[in-house]
């Protein structure tokens, strides 16, 4: 002990001094808890037992600025016992979620609820897990029922009530029974000839179709209403002078101007399953007087475009509202719950349907600006493959972004009509013929040199076509450049589109559309081939299982197992593309994108009531 000056000196005291003075460092730093102060800690006291927590608070504020589930996840690893990350953790949770609902898979969905077993959005991810186990209940409506009662947060629920809902009216209001009344305006000429012509074309589509179609008779009586379906097709035609005119500078000369509407009803008075409008013109000089319009030579196109809609139920209760695009829509592919359209400029958005009326964006792709043209999309997995005139672009997602991880330009492979996954390789049809690269479009070979114009794959089949005939063959045979069978529809039929389904193929044609039965694969068999006479203008089909649904200008045509009828017609407003996503198929065209519900369509037996009720499943 020394004194100076008065002061004693212990060295004991001198010791608890000293510490005090690294210890309150710390304490000054942990209770500012900023970054800059913690990082000074850091520099000034490098060996100090607090560096460790220093550490682990620059880290957690720092992912506190700029929180990602990457950072999180890195963070815990680094600091498993942390308990600091609670408030990121809470953050972080909805992107966790949307992080989830992105990859879409049940095993995501149960990574994100062992990483959030308690959170607000735990109810949500199990019912959307449940939901994408079951393959979203395509083939189990009792499952369906009990998915909806059972997980009512799922964003999947709204969606399986109204499935619910559509098939039990379905079951309510079938009917396989039509009554068919036809008025003519006073003014029309030959009235009589009109309402014969019009029962005759409608009584033979019915027949076709399988329904019954009754004349409702002018003059009814209390005895003879009751015994009429409830169900009416109601056709209203009129004819009167039209004036000249100017549309887009075109000067059209007088003449004569008809109108008929079509409309289909489930019940007198109730709102039209189906509606449609059909018009003729015809100038003066064109039109005899005192004969109707539609016995014009100048009548040929009207009649050609006329038709009239089969229906068993008030299906518009399958079909949801349609909903805009941002631009026009030239493809689209759908798997599991999310669907890729495609514009024109290559560009094409991913989008989920857990809602069919409210698609949720996923991704993006935007692409440079040039003059390559699109026409096909393909979802394979994680990666989205566009395809056209100027060749083919694979486009992956990472947590980087949307971008295009492989191409194969026109030079190397000529155009591209459509592209299909088939044996771990990916098979391409177009200009060059058939042509086989693997899943990162690099190692590309040709397979066949014949020009290809629609292809599909049915079974270990691939059924291709060239314009005139429809071709099956193995991978092995078209490595030896051969083909096992061929299927001559002509060049007046001009077949340029395949969709696989079961063990046959729907094959749309210029003229119609045919369907071959590949079940003995040695003999293929053309079990029908329907004109547009029957099914109008086909641009598109998908298949649902045995069912095949065609869409053009008739709106969704579904086909009967035979795939020899159309059995159902349903009113939508795009008709230029299709395809199955699930239980649902999606089309698009003008004006955007629409979804339809295929339970109550495919799935349902609907029982026969004394009024004449629907038979079973069509």
């Amino acid at each position: 002990m020394r004194v100076v000056r008065g002061f004693v000196f212990a060295p004991v005291v001198v010791s608890l001094m000293l510490t005090a003075c690294i210890g309150d460092p710390w304490r000054s730093v942990n209770k500012k808890n900023t970054l800059a102060d913690y990082r000074r800690y850091v520099q000034k006291y490098p060996d100090s037992r607090n560096r460790v927590k220093a550490e682990e608070h620059i880290a957690i504020l720092e992912l506190e600025r700029d929180p990602t589930l990457d950072g999180y996840a890195a963070f815990m690893a680094d600091y498993p016992d942390s308990t600091l990350g609670g408030n990121v953790r809470e953050i972080l949770e909805p992107r966790a979620f949307e992080r989830a609902r992105f990859a879409g898979t049940p095993a995501a969905y149960t990574e994100f609820m062992a990483l959030y077993p308690d959170g607000p959005f735990g109810n949500r991810a199990l019912g959307n897990m449940v939901f994408l186990e079951a393959g979203g209940f395509a083939s189990s409506i009792e499952g369906l029922a009990d998915f909806a009662a059972a997980h009512p947060e799922s964003d999947y629920a709204a969606e399986a009530k109204k499935s619910l809902e559509a098939i039990e009216a379905r079951k309510r209001g079938a009917f396989d029974r039509v009554g068919l009344v036809v008025r003519v305006s006073p003014e029309t000429p030959e009235p009589s000839r009109v309402i014969s012509a019009f029962t005759d074309r409608a009584q033979r589509q019915f027949k076709a179709s399988g329904q019954k179609l009754v004349v409702v008779p002018e003059l009814q009586t209390r005895k003879t209403t009751a015994s009429l379906p409830k169900a009416r097709l109601v056709i209203e035609h009129k004819e009167a002078p039209a004036k000249a005119k100017i549309t887009k500078g075109r000067m059209a000369r007088p003449g004569m101007h008809a109108t008929t509407r079509v409309s289909l009803y489930a019940e007198a008075g109730g709102e039209p399953i189906w509606q449609r409008v059909f018009r003729l013109r015809l100038d003066t000089d064109q039109h005899f007087s005192g004969t109707s319009m539609l016995f014009n030579p100048g009548a040929r196109g009207y009649w050609e475009g006329f038709f009239v809609p089969v229906a068993s139920w008030q299906n518009q209760a399958a079909v949801r509202k349609p909903f805009k695009a941002e631009k026009q829509i030239v493809a689209v592919d759908s798997v599991g719950d999310r669907t890729a359209v495609l514009f024109a400029d290559g560009e094409f958005q991913l989008l989920e349907l857990a809602d069919a009326e409210a698609a949720f964006p996923l991704a993006k792709y935007k692409r440079p600006k040039d003059f390559t043209r699109w026409s096909g999309v393909k979802i394979l997995g994680r990666r989205v493959l566009i395809y056209g005139e100027d060749g083919l672009e694979m486009v992956g997602f990472s947590n980087d972004g949307v971008k295009k991880v492989a191409a194969l330009e026109r030079q190397s492979i000529g155009s591209v009509v459509a592209a299909v996954p088939h044996e771990g390789q990916l098979i391409l049809g177009g200009s060059r013929g058939l042509l086989m690269t693997d899943k990162n479009a690099r190692n590309t070979r040709r397979l066949l040199r014949r020009p290809v114009k629609g292809l599909d794959r049915v079974g270990n089949l691939l059924v291709f076509t060239d314009g005139a005939s429809v071709y099956a063959s193995t991978l092995e045979l078209l490595g030896q450049q051969r083909v096992h069978q061929e299927v001559e529809l002509g060049y007046e039929f001009g077949p340029m589109g395949v969709v696989g389904f079961d063990r046959k193929a729907l094959v749309i044609g210029k003229s119609g559309v045919a369907v071959i039965d590949f079940a003995n694969r040695d003999k293929p068999k053309l079990i029908s081939k329907l004109s547009t006479k029957k099914v109008g203008r086909v641009a598109d089909a998908a298949a649902m299982g045995n069912r095949v649904f065609l869409v053009g200008d008739r709106g969704l045509q579904l086909l009967d197992p035979s795939g020899k009828r159309v059995v159902e017609a349903i009113d939508i407003e795009p008709r230029e593309h299709v395809a199955r996503m699930g239980r649902y198929l999606v089309a698009t065209g003008e004006p955007g994108l629409q979804v339809v519900d295929s339970s109550p369509l495919t799935h349902v037996r609907a029982k026969r009531s004394s009024t004449g009720a629907a038979s079973p499943t069509r």
